[in-house]
């Protein structure tokens, strides 16, 4: 919807990565938030329940393991990308972004990270 575009745009623009370390805490608000979203309006209930799932897995890693700035940093671009083709309404390209995003994600994984 173009309420929960305009969500994640605000999301986006807070966790822009800087020298400062404020934007650590809105990445990870991003993270959570863009997922969310998109699990409330994918209007799949399987899917919606599965993301919601994971994202409580994902919370735990941010609890107890963290992730590295580079990882915060890369996962910024990629949540960038996707929000970018959620915008254009491309399905194909919000594909595209989120198989990368979850490459990404398992490729920059902290050693220490429960997920």
């Amino acid at each position: 919807t173009d309420e929960a575009l305009s969500d994640l745009e605000a999301l986006v623009d807070a966790a822009r990565p800087n020298d400062g370390t404020t934007w650590i805490e809105a990445a990870k608000a991003l993270d959570y938030g863009l997922h969310q979203i998109i699990a409330d309006n994918c209007g799949s209930l399987p899917i919606r329940q599965t993301i919601k799932k994971c994202w409580s897995y994902k919370s735990l890693s941010y609890d107890f393991g963290g992730d590295s700035p580079e990882g915060l940093k890369q996962g910024y671009q990629d949540h960038l990308a996707i929000t970018a083709s959620l915008k254009a309404r491309d399905p194909q390209a919000a594909s595209a972004a989120m198989l990368l995003h979850l490459h990404n994600a398992k490729r920059l994984r902290v050693a220490n990270r429960i997920v």
